[in-house]
């Protein structure tokens, strides 16, 4: 068999396989240390204890540039009754930790005005775990299926799809 044969035959065989493993980082959520507005420190673990199965995370500059469409899917959370089951993370990583002390004061004032619980990511963790599919500007929610994986990751906030994905988590005793 020649080189270039050989060299054909191989390329599929590799494709599948990088395509393979590229699916499976998203699958888990990447560790990560997460703080409050009082200074409650949360982990990986958190998910798994409070029952969480929405994130929603962005940055501070990306949750602003998608403001009307974040704040139509919170609303949804909050009729359909799932705030409890969400974990709302800021990535503040490349904010100067000089100012950590006044993101915490504006974190419980908006924690308070969107009705939710506001955590600050000051390492960036999460994004570096997807950083192969992150954009900066985008928000990402991510569904988290009962084993506590990543079921899905929406971007799109606008889309219909992402509102009847939320609507299908609704626990089965509210339908």
């Amino acid at each position: 068999m020649n080189l270039k044969r050989f060299v054909l035959m191989l390329f599929p065989v590799v494709f599948l396989f990088t395509s393979l493993s590229g699916n499976q980082e998203i699958e888990n959520f990447p560790d990560f240390i997460c703080e409050s507005s009082k200074g409650e420190m949360i982990s990986e673990d958190y998910l798994r204890a409070n029952n969480i199965r929405i994130i929603i995370y962005g940055t501070p500059k990306a949750l602003k540039k998608n403001r009307n469409d974040l704040d139509r899917v919170l609303e949804l959370i909050k009729s359909i009754k799932l705030e409890d089951q969400l974990l709302y993370i800021v990535n503040f990583s490349s904010f100067p930790k000089i100012l950590k002390n006044q993101i915490k004061r504006t974190m419980g004032q908006n924690s308070i005005a969107l009705g939710v619980k506001i955590y600050a990511e000051w390492n960036g963790s999460i994004y570096k775990g997807f950083s192969q599919s992150f954009r900066e500007e985008e928000v990402s929610v991510f569904l988290i299926g009962k084993d506590y994986e990543i079921e899905e990751r929406m971007t799109d906030l606008s889309s219909e799809n992402t509102i009847e994905k939320i609507i299908e988590i609704q626990p089965q005793t509210d339908k």
